[in-house]
């Protein structure tokens, strides 16, 4: 076996592609499959590291090479097969003993009570960790014996005689299979008697880059080695010295402890034979190396214990080290750890390294665009592809990456998301499997039926999306599939019946002769979609009614094929190779967990299957199948730490770097018989402070750091990982660094006085003119925007939201900021159409303008837009009496618009004058409108205004959208209450306590107020004089008209 070490990737990746050439005579037509037609094996378990790779090629031969890459334990188990005798050959994922297939090996074979997917799982995956990390536990269960280790607990003793117990059964089940110890046992006696062919196995296998390789496969690795198979293992070393023996200072830490608590000074050498006694309480070596550096001492450790089999030889260059004259804290902090050298020395910092202190991960990634922007403004030969940004937890932020960096225009891509909420597909079957066996509300099956024609390619426009939602509502549709047959029946089943009689039946009365209801409302052109949405709740009827039943593989290959196409598109006859294919997908991923089940269950193919198991085992093999959509395509890539492990970049960011999600800590299984660490056990904690010590090594130019500092409510300091922590401790102790100066804190908000005082930068101009100023009130009225989308819906309603709350409208729509709002008052949110089935003014409204209102009403309440039953009844001919003598108050020859205000007020006038505008534009005539309150405390009050003409009234309409835009550049005072109250009175006073009193109902105006209590405070009155005439100087003859 020949080891190949370095420092430096690029100089390991060279070597890598010079053995390549020469032994396998690759060229890029050479790749086909998972061997190479030189008989090669390439081994490399990183995506970015593949991608590195590859572009190696590329720079060899000056086209891109498509290397196929081979993971370790499925190479091995394919030469296992490859040796065995031709009539059990078969290939590595065909094995009972594989993690996927006995999952279900194990659910077949579990009791009732305890038959779910997740503990089988659970099972199979330390069944699986046995086989590889305790050979010695499967070779005393295969003998029937039981595993034993020292003082273990009863605990301990009952799961492993239920586990050993379980193993038994599969292996009597399976009794013609052969587990993977027992395949890596045949590799060995198989190459020790030398009764093989050679052409079975690969000529030569090169790993690249492990980060840990398990005893037993580096000890089968041996034997190919020794059979033939050259074997070259090139590792990443982050020191060029031997590092086998640092200390931890947690290991120090724990020495110290049992020397004080026995009184002592304690015997070193008898636990540090290599160490003098007195140099343990001094650092030993790089601290950095010794306390993230474990796991590459762990591998290289158990490589040096081969002795005589393996042949090592250090490339030269050893190292990326350079001793130029510009030397930064970076470059130095590099250097440090390839030489492994601990002596102190003081450092300035500079901008090479950066730490962010900030308040959320929107924060985080608003600041690291900033930083990006600012390095391409100072650096005009960096690129997006030069910059890395990983992140423990990817899917955190990803929403918030697309925001701000899409916004920018920034090239970028995210990659290792979750695949359901990364692909439409999975997305929908998430979807789908939440919706199967709850209410089936309404809005949730009509945004299923909405997602299901997007991903099908089939996407509803507007008015069909519209058409649909009204067909719902229209037709009392609220939950429920089917119909009860109990009233009220507000099931899709009803709804759909009171469709079909309106598209099919022509009626006078709106009843049939069965005095069913026929809805009029479907044109002959929207049956096509009318028609879609029956079919889509025919197939959730479908799965409605298996959910329940257990049914063997076949049974719901059947069913799943015949009932998957309603929602995913295309059908097995319309096959095509394009990936992004729905149902293709879907099957796909089916199709792997049907083989997975049927090679799992053997010989019991009509074991019955629960949908509950189902419902999780498909999505989760949607998931296993996604591939990543990792590359090195020239944009600036978003992924985790483990994808682009060790790839050298100019510049590498680490976002979300918090405490207690970096490095991972897995908890040890509480069935687990692996709690007890041995050599060579998987171990995601110091796997990941590697991956962030080979982080800080192979950034180039620039170091960022970044997490969240402060709870974002009480402001209260929160940790940073761990490894954060370590590293600037060891900024302080070796280099002399204050952590006052190496961590910037960056405020809560992107509008904070600090980005425009010079204390930070950014370069969002949203933000320019902006900060708090001395005496405590707010700026935002100083706030230039020059980026705000115009409306895009310019009707009389967007414009009366506009005008109606500018500080909400302001800051959430204008500048993005969502900020908790208090309860808001039921007059503030729907004074003209409340859509709730009791509520007063529906009844009152419905009574007033029908000719035959009982018709009507009836009709109502078969749409459920009033209630039904003897109390509704009750409150209903109250309502008509009351009603009654609003009749009174109608004028048959005016516009009437009826609303509800609690009292008169600019809103309402305003949306009054909106309305009276817009009638008036579309009609022939001048038109007058009266408005007529429907409280109770204005029974008798009529408020006229005058009809104007058309040309008058779009003239007015346009200074209104004006006023409105304006809120796009700044923050105007447009405060409909109070800006009535001055036309009223012309008193600044009454306006300014009209607007406390009635304008003052969000968190919104409390931000734009400040600390201020007058519009003097602000100096905005004169503005506010001219918004609010332009809010009302025209609405012209506002009467008073008592009958």
């Amino acid at each position: 076996m020949f080891i190949y070490t370095n420092t430096c990737l690029k100089t390991l990746a060279d070597k890598f592609i010079e053995d390549l050439i020469s032994k396998d005579n690759f060229s890029p037509s050479s790749a086909r499959g998972g061997f190479l037609t030189g008989g090669s094996v390439i081994v490399c378990e990183f995506r970015g590291l593949q991608e590195y790779l590859q572009k190696a090629c590329v720079d060899k031969y000056g086209i891109w090479t498509a290397i196929p890459f081979k993971p370790l334990a499925g190479l091995l188990m394919q030469c296992a097969f490859n040796l065995s005798p031709k009539d059990q050959r078969k290939d590595e994922n065909d094995n009972v003993y594989n993690q996927h297939n006995l999952v279900w090996a194990v659910y077949r074979l579990l009791e009732d009570e305890k038959k779910t997917f997740f503990f089988a799982s659970e099972l199979a995956s330390l069944f699986f960790a046995y086989q590889i990390y305790r050979p010695q536990l499967i070779e005393a269960w295969d003998n029937n014996k039981p595993y034993i280790i020292k003082n273990a607990d009863a605990n301990f003793k009952k799961n492993e005689e239920f586990q050993r117990k379980l193993w038994f059964r599969i292996k009597n089940e399976y009794k013609n299979e052969q587990n993977i110890f027992q395949l890596y046992k045949n590799i060995e006696n198989t190459l020790k008697k030398g009764k093989f062919d050679k052409k079975v196995l690969p000529k030569n296998i090169f790993i690249f880059a492990p980060l840990s390789i398990a005893p037993v496969h580096l000890s089968t690795l041996t034997y190919l080695s020794e059979a033939g198979s050259k074997v070259n293992l090139y590792l990443h070393q982050i020191s060029e010295e031997y590092v086998g023996t640092s200390i931890s200072d947690k290991k120090i830490a724990k020495l110290r402890k049992k020397t004080w608590e026995n009184g002592k000074i304690i015997n070193i050498s008898e636990l540090l034979p290599e160490f003098d006694e007195n140099e343990l309480y001094w650092d030993l070596g790089n601290r950095l190396i010794a306390n993230l550096g474990r796991s590459s001492q762990v591998l290289y450790e158990q490589i040096q214990a081969l002795g005589s089999l393996i042949q090592e030889e250090q490339i030269d260059p050893m190292n990326q080290v350079s001793d130029d004259k510009n030397e930064t804290l970076l470059s130095r902090i590099r250097k440090d750890i390839i030489k492994d050298e601990k002596e102190k020395s003081e450092l300035k910092k500079d901008d090479s390294v950066s730490l962010i202190s900030c308040f959320s991960p929107l924060r985080e990634v608003e600041v690291l665009c900033d930083y990006i922007l600012d390095l391409f403004v100072k650096n005009k030969n960096l690129t997006p592809a030069d910059i890395a940004v990983v992140s423990p937890n990817i899917d955190s932020y990803a929403n918030a990456i697309e925001t701000v960096f899409g916004s920018r225009g920034i090239p970028f891509m995210i990659a290792d998301r979750e695949v359901k909420k990364s692909n439409k597909t999975a997305q929908l079957l998430d979807l789908l499997f939440t919706v199967i066996g709850s209410r089936y509300e309404a809005p949730d099956i009509v945004a299923l039926f909405e997602y299901s024609m997007y991903v099908q390619g089939k996407e509803l426009d507007t008015n069909d999306s519209e058409r649909l939602n009204k067909w719902v509502t229209e037709n009392a549709i609220r939950h429920g599939l089917y119909n009860s047959g109990d009233a009220p029946n507000y099931s899709f089943e009803k709804g759909f019946d009171q469709l079909a009689a309106g598209f099919f039946m022509i009626s006078e009365t709106g009843f049939s002769a069965v005095n069913d209801y026929c809805y009029p409302d479907i044109e002959g052109n929207s049956a096509g979609i009318l028609g879609d949405f029956f079919c889509f709740t025919r197939a959730l009827q479908n799965f409605d009614k298996e959910r329940g039943k257990a049914k063997s593989v076949e049974e719901w290959d059947y069913f799943l094929r015949e009932n998957l196409q309603v929602f995913f598109g295309t059908d097995e006859t319309d096959f095509n190779e394009d990936e992004d294919n729905p149902y293709q997908e879907i099957i796909g991923a089916w199709d792997s967990l049907k083989k997975e089940m049927l090679t799992g269950f053997g010989n019991n193919a009509d074991t019955p299957i629960d949908f509950s198991v189902l419902k999780t085992a498909l999505p989760a093999k949607l998931d296993a199948n996604a591939k990543s959509s990792y590359s090195l395509s020239g944009r600036i890539s978003f992924s985790n730490p483990e994808t682009v492990r060790a790839v050298p970049h100019k510049v590498i960011c680490c976002i979300g770097m918090n405490g207690r999600e970096f490095p991972r800590q897995i908890m040890t299984r509480e069935m687990s018989l692996m709690s007890v660490y041995a050599p060579g056990d998987k171990d995601a904690a110091n796997e990941d402070r590697l991956m962030f010590l080979e982080t800080i090594c192979s950034a180039k130019e620039k170091l960022y750091i970044s997490w969240v500092g402060r709870d974002e409510k009480t402001a209260d300091e929160l940790e940073p990982s761990s490894v954060v922590v370590m590293f600037i401790r060891n900024l302080m102790e070796q280099y002399g660094i204050e952590e006052d100066d190496l961590v910037t804190e960056h405020p809560l908000q992107p509008f904070s006085a600090k980005y425009f005082n010079g204390t930070l930068q950014t370069y969002d101009n949203r933000w320019n003119n902006t900060g708090n100023s001395a005496n405590g009130n707010s700026d935002v009225w100083k706030w230039e925007i020059d980026n705000a989308d115009i409306e895009k819906k310019r009707d009389v309603t967007t414009l009366f939201r506009i005008l109606n709350d500018a500080p909400k409208y302001f800051l959430k729509d204008i500048c993005n900021i969502n900020l908790p709002e208090d309860a808001v008052l039921l007059e503030n949110m729907e004074p003209f159409i409340v859509d709730g089935a009791l509520e007063q003014w529906q009844l009152v409204y419905t009574i007033l303008n029908s000719e035959d209102y009982i018709h009507d009403i009836k009709i109502l309440k078969f749409r459920g837009e009033l209630p039904s039953g003897k109390f509704a009844d009750k409150f209903m001919e109250k309502i008509i009496k009351q009603t009654n003598e609003k009749r009174k108050l109608i004028d048959s020859k005016v516009k009437t618009l009826f609303i509800i205000p609690s009292k008169d007020q600019g809103k309402y006038r305003l949306k009054h004058w909106l309305y009276h505008l817009e009638y008036n534009l579309t009609m022939e005539e001048e038109t007058d409108m009266i408005m007529l309150p429907l409280s109770e405390r204005e029974v008798n009050k009529r408020i006229r205004l005058p009809g104007l003409s058309k040309e008058n009234a779009e003239n007015e309409i346009e200074k209104l959208w004006a006023l409105a835009d304006a809120l796009r550049a700044r923050m105007r005072p447009i405060f409909p209450n109070a800006a009535w109250e001055y036309i009223m009175s012309g008193n600044i006073e009454d306006a300014e306590e009209s607007f406390f009193g009635d304008d003052y109902y969000s968190q919104y105006t409390g931000i734009i107020m400040g600390n201020a209590w007058t519009f003097k405070d602000l100096g905005i009155e004169g503005e506010f004089i001219e918004c609010s005439k332009g809010l009302f100087e025209n609405y012209n003859g506002c009467e008073y008209e008592e009958p």
